[in-house]
């Protein structure tokens, strides 16, 4: 009662490695920012994922080389900030292409104005 419950990636308070890198990155480059969008962290992890994608294209940077780099992501980690990335052939289904296939729950700390996490990352069949 009286509360609000959201599914969403880390937070900016939270304490985990990708969390604290896109800080120190973000504190060099942009020192005027005031506060850390909570969907910065999602667009974050997506520019982690498509550097590695790239990386493991390597110098075939066609649209062949760059879905087969994707398709080879399995459980790629973003240092906490989403869940583990695995994508997959469309042969899989759809739902291969997503690339996050788990959610947490988080609940607002009004006081506090911020979420909380009040589960782990857990799997998804959506």
């Amino acid at each position: 009662r009286n509360s609000m419950y959201v599914i969403h990636s880390a937070m900016p308070q939270e304490n985990v490695p990708g969390m604290t890198e896109m800080k120190s990155i973000l504190k060099k480059y942009r020192p005027d920012l005031e506060r850390i969008d909570p969907l910065m962290t999602v667009a974050w992890a997506g520019g982690i994922a498509l550097a590695e994608v790239i990386k493991r294209a390597g110098r075939d940077l066609t649209r062949e080389g760059l879905v087969n780099a994707a398709e080879s992501l399995r459980g790629f980690e973003t240092g906490g900030l989403v869940p583990p990335i695995t994508y997959g052939p469309t042969s899989q289904g759809p739902i291969s292409r997503k690339g996050l296939h788990a959610l947490r729950v988080l609940k607002a700390d009004i006081d506090k104005m911020i979420f909380v996490p009040i589960t782990g990352w857990r799997k998804t069949s959506m």
